[in-house]
C-alpha cells in the first residue's frame, strides 16, 4: 500500500506518535484480531490463473488464430484484476486508475489533490495492500479481509497500517488485509476507483518487508484501466528505473505522465524537463497521453493546463459504456469458436474436394496421394472440433469463477 508514503526521515519519525493503535498495545491487539477473521478463504482468483495458463493458453498455442496475443493479454490482465480486486461489489461499474512512481514521487499528496481528500502523508505504508479511493455519500474506511471479510476502520486505525505497526507488534497488515478503500465525498469523478500503488523502490531505511514491493507494484498496475505515472520534477528528467518499469507492466491502456513538485523548479526549467520526457518516452512501446507538470499543493498544472482534468473526464465517461467482464469473456469465446468454426468449414470444403477427385481417377499413386491428404484434413478437423469444445468449457469455467468472485 501506498496510501502514506512518506517524504522525509523526520515524517517518518513524526508518525510514530499519537496513534492509539501504535501507543497503546490492547487496541492495536484489537484491531489486529478483528482483521484476522476469516482467515484462509480460497483464492478463487488463482482458480481463474490456473484455468487461462493450464487450459486456454496450451490450446491457443497450437491453434492460428487472429487475435491470439489480445486473448493472451486481456486474460492476463483480467487475472490480475481478479487477484488484485475479488470484492468487486466496492468497484462496480467503475474503471480503475491507478497511480504509479518511485519512492516519494509525491503519490499521497497528489492523489489528496486530484480526489480533493485528506488522506494522512509522511509516514511509511504497509507493502502490498491495494488501496482504492472512491467517491461516495459520506466518508468511510473499508478494509477487505483475505475471505473478502469488510471491516469498518475509522481514520486513526487506516493511519495505524504502518510500518511502525509492524516494528510495534512484528505483524504486518499485508498478512492480514487483501485490500483496503477509502470513500470520499468530495472526488468529483464517481465512476473512477484511483488505485495507490507501492512506490516501486523504496529507501535503504526500509525493512526486508518491502523486497516485494515492485512485484506488488507491478502486479497491481497490471490490473488498471489506466495508468498515471508520477515522476519527481527534482530528478530533471526521467531516470531509466522509471522507463524499466514501464516496459515491464502488460498494459495497453493510455498513460499520462505527471511531473510532480513543479512549482519548486523554474517554470522555464520544468518546461525543458517536459519536452525531453516527451522525447524519452517515445522510446517505450505505451501510448502516452501526455506529458504534464502539476503542484499538488496548490492544485496547479504548470505545464499542459486542462489535460489532467481532459484524461480524469475521459475515464470517467468512459466506465458508462465499458461491458462487464463476464461478458467481455462471452464474447472472448465466441470470437474464438467462430474462428475455429470458419477453419472446420474450411477443412470440410478440401475433404469434400478430395473426395470428389478420389471419385474420378483410377490413377494408384494420385489416389495414394489424394487418401494421405484426405487424412490429414479429417485429423485436423477432429484436433480442431476437440480443442473447440474444451476452450467452450474451460471459459465457461472461467465465467463461473467470475461469478462466483462477482466481478464487473
Amino acid at each position: 500500500m501506498a496510501l502514506f508514503e512518506g517524504e522525509t526521515i523526520d515524517n517518518l519519525e513524526e508518525g510514530k506518535a499519537g496513534n492509539i493503535y501504535l501507543d497503546n498495545p490492547e487496541k492495536g491487539l484489537g484491531l489486529i484480531k478483528s482483521l484476522l477473521s476469516g482467515q484462509g478463504a480460497e483464492e478463487s482468483g488463482g482458480e481463474f490463473q490456473r484455468i487461462i495458463s493450464e487450459e486456454i493458453f496450451p490450446i491457443l498455442a497450437q491453434l492460428r488464430l487472429e487475435g491470439s496475443l489480445d486473448v493472451y493479454s486481456f486474460l492476463t490482465k483480467a487475472a490480475d484484476r481478479l487477484k488484485e480486486q475479488r470484492k468487486m461489489k466496492l468497484l462496480a461499474g467503475k474503471k480503475v486508475l491507478g497511480i504509479g512512481g518511485k519512492f516519494s514521487s509525491g503519490k499521497s499528496c497528489f492523489i489528496n489533490s486530484i480526489a480533493d481528500c485528506d488522506l494522512p502523508e509522511g509516514q511509511r505504508p504497509t507493502t502490498s495492500i491495494a488501496t482504492y479511493i472512491i467517491k461516495a455519500d459520506r466518508k468511510k474506511n473499508i478494509a477487505v479481509s483475505n475471505n473478502d471479510n469488510e471491516i469498518m476502520l475509522d481514520d486513526e486505525a487506516v493511519a495505524a497500517l504502518t510500518h511502525q505497526f509492524y516494528e510495534r507488534y512484528q505483524i504486518g497488515f499485508s498478512k492480514l488485509i487483501k485490500s483496503l478503500a477509502a470513500f470520499t465525498p468530495n472526488f468529483p469523478f464517481p465512476n473512477i476507483a484511483i488505485l495507490d500503488t507501492p512506490g516501486y523502490s523504496k529507501a535503504d531505511t526500509q525493512k526486508d518487508e518491502d523486497s516485494s514491493d515492485a512485484a506488488m507494484a507491478c502486479t497491481q498496475l497490471n490490473s488498471v484501466d489506466y495508468l498515471i505515472w508520477l515522476v519527481d520534477s527534482n530528478n530533471g528528467e526521467i531516470i531509466s528505473s522509471d522507463l524499466e518499469f514501464l516496459a515491464r507492466l502488460n498494459i495497453s491502456s493510455k498513460i499520462l505522465v505527471v511531473f510532480t513538485k513543479a512549482a519548486l523548479l523554474p517554470e522555464k526549467a520544468v518546461a525543458q524537463v517536459i519536452e525531453q520526457a516527451k522525447r524519452t518516452l517515445e522510446g517505450i512501446n505505451k501510448e502516452i497521453y501526455g506529458v504534464i507538470a502539476y503542484d499538488s499543493v496548490t492544485g496547479e498544472t504548470i505545464i499542459g493546463k486542462g489535460v489532467l482534468e481532459a484524461f480524469l473526464s475521459m475515464i470517467n465517461d468512459s466506465a458508462a459504456d465499458s461491458g462487464n467482464l463476464e461478458a467481455q469473456v462471452r464474447d472472448m469465446c465466441i470470437s474464438l469458436g467462430q474462428q475455429i468454426a470458419e477453419q472446420i468449414a474450411e477443412l470440410q470444403k478440401e475433404t469434400e474436394d478430395m473426395e470428389r477427385a478420389l471419385v474420378g481417377t483410377s490413377n494408384i499413386e494420385h489416389i495414394s496421394s489424394v487418401v494421405w491428404e484426405y487424412g490429414k484434413c479429417k485429423a485436423a478437423m477432429t484436433l480442431l472440433k476437440q480443442n473447440r469444445k474444451k476452450l467452450n468449457d474451460s471459459f465457461e469455467r472461467l465465467i463461473a469463477v467470475i461469478n462466483t468472485i462477482g466481478a464487473v
